[in-house]
């Protein structure tokens, strides 16, 4: 996937400088273990602390992009508009205003022109989603990669806008739904085949919890993209992290009130996707 500018100079050279005289009065287990302990060292540093550090910017960016493109859709402003600007003095803003997590610390939280303050929303959705590629994009293939990506990108822009105004813009809710069933088109027709009636059960459920105003129209299409792309087992999961996170941030909200749920189900999306790469029992 990604890979270091010079792996052959760290590589091979370091091996010859392992296994030089230092090494020659060792006994032979102990020193092969030693080398191969230096090199992995070596390799780590130099190629997989670079991959990480490259998952994070490029995580950190698609969360920034994402929340920007919610926020836009929003308050009805083109998606065209070349650069960001601040909410307040419409200025636009500065390249390393827009660096991600950076870009806030850097302005300690307030607009460089006009000092009113910026949400810190941003800043943690680039915290957390460079976090989530670091550890998770290893593990990814370059297409996979990309249709985890689409997929965090096209739940993110919804959940903000959920949050906002408890609702979504229809053309990229159906639009995203189809683009990430036809990307992943062989993934769909086999969860579709192996597990129809499944997904005809929980299509039924969803939209009787939509009748009796539990559930919204965007909710069902999210669970059921998910189940046809990642299967039963994983849809069970995020259904049942993103009700108990949901529970946890609206405990003390009216009951009578709606409350978004995009965004518990997003959140859920991406903590499931990362203990299934890492805890076998989420598999």
């Amino acid at each position: 996937m990604l890979t270091c500018s010079q792996p052959a100079r760290s590589w091979f050279n370091q091996e010859e400088l392992f296994t030089s005289s230092t090494f020659n009065r060792l006994p032979p287990f102990y020193t092969y273990c030693q080398t191969k302990i230096a090199l992995f060292c070596v390799y780590f540093s130099e190629v997989i602390f670079l991959n990480n550090i490259l998952l994070f910017i490029y995580g950190a960016s698609l969360a920034s992009f994402g929340f920007c493109t919610g926020q836009r859709l929003l308050n009805g402003t083109s998606l065209w508009v070349k650069r960001s600007f601040c909410d307040h003095c419409h200025q636009n803003l500065s390249w390393w205003q827009l660096i991600p997590v950076l870009g806030w610390c850097l302005q300690k939280g307030h607009c460089h022109f006009c000092g009113a303050s910026i949400s810190a929303v941003s800043a943690k959705l680039e915290l957390g989603y460079g976090v989530l590629f670091s550890l998770l994009g290893p593990t990814l293939t370059d297409k996979n990669l990309l249709l985890f990506s689409l997929l965090q990108l096209w739940l993110l822009i919804l959940a903000t806008e959920d949050q906002a105004s408890l609702c979504v813009t229809t053309p990229l809710l159906y639009g995203g739904a189809l683009v990430l069933c036809v990307l992943d088109a062989e993934q769909f027709l086999f969860f579709l085949q192996l597990e129809w009636p499944q997904t005809l059960a929980l299509a039924c459920l969803f939209f009787l919890l939509e009748a009796w105003g539990q559930f919204g129209r965007a909710d069902t299409i999210c669970l059921l993209v998910l189940q046809l792309l990642f299967g039963l087992r994983f849809c069970s999961w995020v259904l049942l992290v993103s009700a108990l996170l949901f529970c946890l941030v609206n405990l003390h909200a009216p009951l009578h009130q709606p409350h978004p749920f995009l965004p518990s189900l997003t959140t859920a999306t991406a903590l499931v996707s990362l203990l299934s790469s890492l805890v076998p029992f989420f598999n």
